[in-house]
This record gives C-alpha cells, structure tokens and sequence, in this order.
C-alpha cells in the first residue's frame, strides 16, 4: 500500500518504522498541512495517515474532506479535544490514539500486511536446573510470535524426554519425534518425510510432540537431529526447541548449537541462578555466549538481576511476571497468551515475541 503521512517532527521516525515492519511505500513524509493537499491532489496515495496537530491544519475536519476525495484516510489523535474525537467518531472517519506500538496501530486500521521476516530464527529456552518454566516458557513464545505475525510460520519441537509441550496445548496423541527416529534411521533428507509426523494446533502454531519414549531408548542421534533442524529451517520462520536439562542428550545439546537465540531461563531463586552459571562455561567453550539472553520467569515485584547479567555477560530482556493464569491455563490445557490474553503474564509474553521477533529482522 502507498501511503502518505502528515506528522509532527517527533513523529518522524514512525515512517521508518512502518516501512520496516510493513509491506508499505511511504509516498512522502510532510509537516505543513498545505504540502500534504498538494502531495495528495497531484499522486494521490492509497491512504494519508494525518496527526490531528499538523501545521497549517486548524481547520482539520475540511482538510480531511479535500483528502478523502482522493484517499483513504487515518486521523492520529492526541492533541485533540474529546468533542473533536466524538465528531470524527460521528464523521465515520478512523482514528488511533499516539502512544506505544503506534506503528501496529495504524497497520491494523489499514489492513497492512507485515513483511516477511528476513532469514530463520531457531529459540531454545536452556537451564542446567528444571522447574524453571521452560516448557511453559517455549509454549507460549510460539504461540504468542505466530500471534504477532499470523503469516509467519511456525514450529513447536518437544525434545524434551517428558514431552510436555503437545499437553499443555491439549496435544497429547499422534506421531511423535521418538516415532520420527525409528522411521529415519538414517535422518530425513526432504520435508516430505517429517510430515507425517507434524501436527498444526488451533492457533496456527505447527508442533512435533514428544513421547516417554524419547527419554528412554529412542533418541534421536546427531545425524538425525541435524538433518531434521536442515530441512525444518528450509521452512519455517521460527522454531522453538524444547528441551531437557541433561547436556549429555543430543538433542538438547544440538538444539543450543542450532539455536540463533538460548534464552536463559531462570526464577529469581538462587538455585536457578546457579544452573545458569553452571551453563555458561559450556556455552562460552561452544562459542554460544553471544547468542544468549536472559529471561526472568515467575518474578514476584521487581527484581534486580544486574549482579546475575554482570556475572555471565549476558544481557536481561525479559522479566515474566507471577500469575495464577499460568495454573488455571495449564488446566485447561491451553497457553496463557490464549487463556488470559490480556493479563499480565500473556503481555509479557507478547512484548518477548515482538522483541525476539525484531532482533531477527
């Protein structure tokens, strides 16, 4: 869509972040009210997003009708007065409020379509120390990055030996990683052999579940999980891995070095603090470091993990608040970005998967 904008200048870094997020063409970026008509009457855009405060635009609601002779058009609303609003909303013409996430505002009034992303991202959620979240921690991430991006997609991998990821989205039947193993012996060498074996949950979010199997005699070897993460990376934006604790198992190990992003998962207990510290050296002596971020799980108030950060030189991005939607949400088999959209958890969550999501841009 060919859009053209009239802004303030604080807001002219929105136009460059539409452009970068969206499958959008910005027509041309004006101050003055009289520039944009002028813009707008000699190559008319799709659409004219307006800030109700431009310059030379006191008389916004006659401005509005010249544009609308040409384009469709988006009113960003701040400065203007309650009465103003109430006469837009009665005028039928759209508007968005300036504040945070301004740019998806204006994509989802115009019916704008995310770019695609850029390359592949695989994530692995990683402590030497269970009961940190992990898998609740993988679960949600997918579901709430294919939330963000519907036309991204998507795969959940459980390479966990407890194979807790397909229950908590109410998978618990079907071909499983474990059955993958003993099919390929060999490893698979087209996407055609693994699926079969892949499962597409309601919300988009396709998954490879696990099996007690898994964890006992069917493991998947180097040259299967190798061959699995090639062809799986051919064809889907995001993965995420979960994973077991044990750096002796081959998936797990081989999951964190196929990994472009290991999130360090950890409570604000002491005992889950050390497992990250026992997991640095091993990812420093990989070369993997660098490809690490902290994710603070369960957190009860504020938490200063700046000690934590300093010590294994890694950088906190993500804190997730305690919520008993958490519970509630596992009972009912669904994930918390699903169960309680708008608590305080599932924010956290989607504000992760935007930040996770960026970085891979």
């Amino acid at each position: 869509m060919k859009i053209a904008l009239g802004l303030t200048e604080n807001l002219f870094p929105l136009a460059d972040r539409l452009a970068r997020k969206y499958e959008v063409e910005i027509a041309g970026v004006l101050t003055e009210a009289a520039a944009l008509r002028t813009l707008v009457e000699s190559t008319p855009p799709e659409a004219v997003v307006l800030a109700d405060n431009l310059r030379g635009a006191e008389n916004l609601l006659a401005l509005i009708g010249t544009l609308q002779k040409r384009a469709q058009v988006l009113v960003l609303a701040g400065e203007a007065s309650a009465a103003r609003q109430e006469e837009l909303k009665a005028r039928g013409i759209p508007s968005v409020w300036m504040g945070l996430d301004l740019e998806d505002a204006i994509a989802r009034a115009l019916g704008l379509t995310r770019r695609p992303i850029k390359g592949q991202l695989t994530i692995v959620p990683a402590n030497v120390k269970g009961g940190v979240g992990k898998t609740t921690l993988a679960v949600n991430l997918a579901v709430a990055a294919k939330k963000e991006n519907p036309s991204l997609r998507v795969l959940l991998l459980d390479a966990h030996p407890e194979g807790d990821a397909g229950p908590s989205l109410g998978v618990t039947d079907g071909p499983t990683l474990a059955d993958l193993a003993v099919a390929r012996p060999e490893g698979v060498s087209s996407l055609a052999e693994v699926r079969p074996f892949i499962q597409t949950h309601r919300s988009g979010v396709d998954l490879i579940i696990a099996s007690s199997r898994l964890g006992k005699s069917v493991v998947p070897d180097r040259r299967q999980f190798l061959s699995l993460m090639r062809e799986l990376k051919q064809h889907y934006h995001l993965i995420v891995v979960d994973t077991d604790t044990d750096l002796h198992r081959a998936p797990t190990i081989l999951a964190l070095a196929e990994a472009e992003v290991i999130l360090l998962v950890t409570t604000p207990g002491n005992l889950s603090m050390r497992g990250l510290l026992k997991l640095k050296p091993v990812l420093n002596d990989m070369g993997l470091l660098k490809r690490a971020r902290i994710v603070l799980n369960m957190v009860h108030g504020a938490v200063d993990a700046g000690d934590l950060a300093g010590a294994l030189g890694v950088p906190v991005i993500a804190a997730i608040p305690y919520d008993l939607a958490f519970q509630e949400a596992e009972d009912s088999f669904r994930p918390v970005v699903e169960y309680d959209p708008g608590g305080k958890a599932a924010g956290a969550l989607r504000r992760l998967a935007r930040t996770l999501l960026e970085e891979a841009r």
